[in-house]
């Protein structure tokens, strides 16, 4: 095995959270119309998706951007499918897109077993294996995406596929990972950037080098590298 604890080229770990306990996935197309926004992500904007579990009231995506506009495209595909359950009425027009840094291979691995097992820690199955809008069926192989990339972080394991895949599943049964989701809610508001959308209103200069091509929001806070936070209302 590889070197976990080595930095490498940082990874983002995302959560999208809609306010008021709302609905983010409701029925099988929501899924369908958010997959295909995820697809063209990457398809357009090259962008690397390495993982990702989609819930009733939340989504994770553990990305690795490849410009400085993720965050401005990942929060334009997000505009366009609360459109999509606003034309339903369903879901909330609020919601919170949060980011977290991750820079070890270590990091990476844990964020991923994290974001698999919220199928079975929220209490949709017993086993993750049985969760379909997830991308662990993906890594063991159950089915195929051709916009999910498995290959970097099971090469952490082993060059080998067999090997690599056999590592992994045992990584998976492993407990005592960090909680990403508290982590990410119960960090201090005045450590995060918290924007709100607001019509031709431009931005002022950040800091966190993600987020530099906004120009439709105000920031109220001092960025930190770690964390981000934005809120913002979809009908603005």
């Amino acid at each position: 095995m590889k070197n976990l604890f080595r930095p490498v080229k940082p990874m983002l770990l995302v959560s999208i959270l809609p306010q008021e306990s709302k609905t983010l996935f409701r029925v099988y197309r929501d899924y369908l119309v958010f997959i295909n926004l995820v697809r063209e992500l990457v398809n357009s904007h090259q962008h690397h998706i390495h993982g990702f579990s989609w819930l009733g009231s939340e989504a994770w995506l553990l990305i690795r951007p490849e410009s400085e506009q993720l965050l401005a495209q990942v929060v334009s595909i997000l505009k366009r499918y609360f459109l999509w359950l606003k034309q339903h009425d369903t879901g909330s027009e609020e919601f919170q897109l949060r980011v977290m840094e991750l820079h070890t291979s270590e990091q990476m691995l844990d964020a991923l077993r994290y974001v698999h097992k919220r199928p079975t820690t929220c209490g949709q199955v017993a086993d993750p294996l049985d969760y379909h809008w997830h991308s662990y069926p993906v890594y063991n192989q159950f089915w195929q995406l051709d916009w999910l990339n498995t290959q970097e972080l099971l090469g952490y394991f082993s060059s080998n596929r067999i090997l690599a895949m056999n590592a992994f599943r045992q990584h998976m049964q492993r407990s005592g990972e960090h909680d990403y989701k508290a982590i990410i809610e119960q960090e201090p508001k005045s450590s995060y950037v918290d924007y709100n959308l607001v019509q031709n209103q431009a931005l002022a200069e950040p800091e966190y080098p993600y987020h530099a091509d906004i120009t439709s929001y105000e920031t109220q806070l001092v960025p930190i590298p770690s964390g981000l936070q934005v809120t913002f209302n979809t009908t603005s």
